[in-house]
């Protein structure tokens, strides 16, 4: 059965088919003796949505920030359903979406599951560093067998068991580098599974392939791909990830995504684009190689130095710019729109391109700078990019120290190399 199929069938077997569920429907698969339900399903009984939807809050809300993304994710979901399934009870929420080419009304479900023993995850927390410890008992006591299905079937993380990857199988041992020990995080509805060591590092084990795929470097990491991928109405495999790293790319226009880096190189893309009639902020995350990250940041720079370049006006007086290296995090003077949650650069070095196109008579003029730093411990690349009018990064023929590649007509050293290779889309 053609996997994105597979969420809309279990809607049509269990129902819960409402716009925004106003009542629970009644249990499946209910225990003949109450006694044997554990006490968080059993609090879901008898109970109206609305009481379903304040039980889920309180069991999934966390103090550790790692897991925000995915607590807020998982509040789109509405409670209609208790399911009971290999003796654990499962709570089924729905989300509803139209769909973009039939125009048909559809539903999202995910199932969240009661909380494993303590012993549990005392044993499961075993395998993990010390320091992850902590965010991983508060993932497994609210995530741990939750996911697309009932724990009879795939599709879920895993709750009690968590086979080596060597152990889920193998054609090649070889195929699995040194992800051999690693341990099952969540098996997928097409056999896939994604394996995760102690450190939090996770990867895909593909079995059409039998390939072994990087995916996060750590659990913080995961947390936010998971979380970015559960937007979309597909069952998470390695298949429809790779689908939906490669939509992301289509949200892009020819200004944004360099030609020269292939969009299988980059693991994941955040971006935030605000503005108004004058001004605009982007901010973006991305996390890819050195030698993409590479080529991104010159692009950024290129066309930004394009950009400011052409927006002279006949009228203008004049534009100052400058490229150099600063401290990070970069400043980011008047924004247009908040920052994003996400935006979180380190303090490393950023490079920045600056300019301030001044109108006659000095009064005024347009703040613009591109500012793009490269962690590469996280094998992160931050942008921000900003123009912003009557906005003022210094006053005229006061240019900041650096390579200055453009001055105001008369002043000193007026100056203006070739600018650097931009795409030729450009």
């Amino acid at each position: 059965m053609n996997r994105r199929c597979l969420l809309l069938l279990v809607i049509v077997l269990f129902g819960c088919n409402q716009a925004q569920p106003e009542f629970m429907h009644p249990p499946s698969n209910l225990p003949t003796n109450r006694e044997e339900i554990d006490p968080w399903t059993s609090s879901l009984l008898d109970v109206d949505v609305s009481n379903a939807s304040r039980i889920v809050a309180q069991r999934l809300k966390s103090d550790d920030p790692l897991l925000s993304p995915l607590v807020s994710r998982m509040a789109e979901f509405t409670p209609c359903q208790v399911v009971f399934a290999s003796m654990r009870g499962h709570l089924r929420c729905v989300r509803q979406y139209v769909d973009a080419q039939s125009k048909t009304t559809q539903y999202d479900a995910i199932y969240i599951v009661q909380p494993p023993p303590e012993e549990i995850i005392q044993e499961r927390l075993a395998f993990f560093d010390e320091s992850l410890r902590p965010t991983m008992s508060d993932f497994l006591q609210r995530f741990a067998g939750s996911g697309e299905e009932t724990a009879d079937t795939a599709g879920q993380f895993a709750y009690d068991q968590w086979p080596t990857a060597e152990e889920f199988g193998y054609r090649d041992k070889s195929s699995l580098g040194d992800w051999a020990t690693a341990t099952l995080l969540f098996h997928c509805h097409n056999g896939d599974a994604l394996f995760i060591k102690p450190n939090g590092a996770t990867a895909w084990r593909v079995m059409e392939t039998d390939e072994t795929i990087p995916l996060a470097s750590t659990f913080k990491e995961f947390v936010e791909l998971y979380a970015a991928f559960r937007e979309t109405h597909e069952v998470f495999d390695s298949w429809s990830y790779r689908e939906f790293i490669r939509g992301r790319t289509k949200q892009f226009s020819m200004f944004e995504w360099p030609s020269d880096v292939a969009p299988s190189n980059v693991r994941s893309v955040s971006r935030k684009h605000e503005y108004s009639i004058d001004s605009h902020s982007s901010w973006y995350k991305i996390e890819l190689d050195n030698d993409s990250a590479q080529r991104w940041a010159d692009s950024v720079h290129a066309v930004q130095e394009l950009h400011s370049r052409r927006s002279l006006g006949k009228e203008d007086r004049g534009l100052e710019a400058v490229r150099r290296n600063i401290p990070g995090p970069p400043p980011l003077h008047w924004k247009t729109g908040d920052s994003p949650v996400w935006w979180t650069p380190p303090s490393i070095e950023f490079r920045a391109m600056e300019a301030m196109k001044w109108y006659s008579g000095f009064d005024s003029g347009v703040g613009q700078a591109a500012y793009t730093g490269y962690d590469a411990t996280q094998r992160t690349l931050w942008v921000y990019e900003y123009s912003c009018q009557h906005d003022r990064l210094w006053e005229p023929n006061q240019i900041p120290e650096g390579d200055v590649f453009s001055r105001l007509k008369g002043a000193e050293h007026n100056v203006a190399p070739t600018p650097p290779t931009v795409p030729s889309e450009l």
